[in-house]
């Protein structure tokens, strides 16, 4: 399968493994049109990396400690305040 320098040109916001995919060829012979045609392409697509927000440990430890004490609100609160004091 031949593959136009056109073509290539107008997936240029595709990496060489969604290009090979697409023609049902490989990687390596896209990596070979393109050599050939002089084109540039990403050989492999990097995705951002999505920040992960953890819960502040004492919330949690107060989740559990309520839990546990299945929300018996004086118990609660004295957990909380021993908490907070560390």
């Amino acid at each position: 399968m031949k593959i136009s320098k056109e073509e290539l040109e107008n997936l240029s916001d595709k990496t060489i493994s969604e290009i090979a995919e697409r023609y049902g060829c490989t990687k390596q012979n896209i990596s070979l049109w393109l050599k050939k045609y002089g084109l540039e392409r990403r050989s492999i697509e990097i995705k951002p990396v999505k920040a992960i927000e953890e819960p502040p440990i004492k919330q949690m430890r107060l989740d559990l400690v309520s839990k546990i004490l299945n929300g018996n609100a004086e118990f609660l609160s004295a957990i909380k305040t021993l908490l907070e004091r560390k």
